[in-house]
């Protein structure tokens, strides 16, 4: 399935808290913070779960922290949150696991704050944390030339029809190249102060 058409299936509990993405064959990869008691573990939520609905045993990626955010492009699934390792490896908040196994992949670019979204799409991963950052799929080196469309903290992120959503307190679109906002496109949902948006779907 292409990165394009991924779609967020379902979310539980407050945002970032426990996400969902397609995957192939009628399965599903899941996160959040189920099992574990604290983020000092070593089984943070990460599990694969198969068109059944049972665990899949041979899927092994564990976290030490929150996963809050996931993106599956081929077999490769990015995964964001709020942790320090994968697989007893040093990553901070970002990483890449196989979709098959879940063995830890070379891709390496660490985050100083909490990931809440990721989507993929055109050989790029885009990281919501405080803003936005886009980053090249094989070696998470940042993209030259972007920059973050908003300041402030990413409650929701998609791409489609050219363009990069991105949910904050507003609705905003932008080039997906380079990050500037399409001034023409700026949705006020006019509700009370702080709230914000949680989901999109294109």
């Amino acid at each position: 399935m292409d990165a394009d058409q991924l779609q967020p299936i379902h979310r539980l509990g407050k945002d970032g808290q426990d996400d969902a993405r397609r995957a192939h064959g009628g399965e599903g990869v899941v996160g959040g913070d189920f099992g574990q008691d604290d983020y000092r573990g070593t089984d943070g939520g990460l599990q694969h779960v198969l068109a059944d609905g049972s665990v899949d045993a041979a899927f092994d990626a564990g976290t030490d922290g929150l996963v809050s955010a996931v993106a599956l492009v081929g077999d490769t699934l990015y995964v964001g949150g709020l942790f320090d390792h994968v697989n007893g490896s040093a990553r901070t908040n970002l990483a890449a696991v196989s979709a098959v196994d879940g063995h830890l992949l070379p891709f390496h670019a660490d985050q100083s704050r909490r990931v809440s979204e990721l989507t993929a799409g055109g050989g790029r991963l885009y990281v919501g944390s405080d803003h936005v950052e886009a980053l090249e799929l094989a070696t998470g080196a940042p993209v030259a030339g972007f920059t973050s469309p908003v300041d402030g903290r990413v409650t929701a992120l998609a791409l489609g029809g050219g363009r990069l959503y991105v949910g904050s307190t507003r609705l905003v679109a932008a080039d997906p190249a380079t990050g500037a906002r399409d001034e023409g496109f700026d949705v006020d949902l006019d509700g009370p102060e702080g709230r914000r948006v949680h989901v999109l779907l294109y």
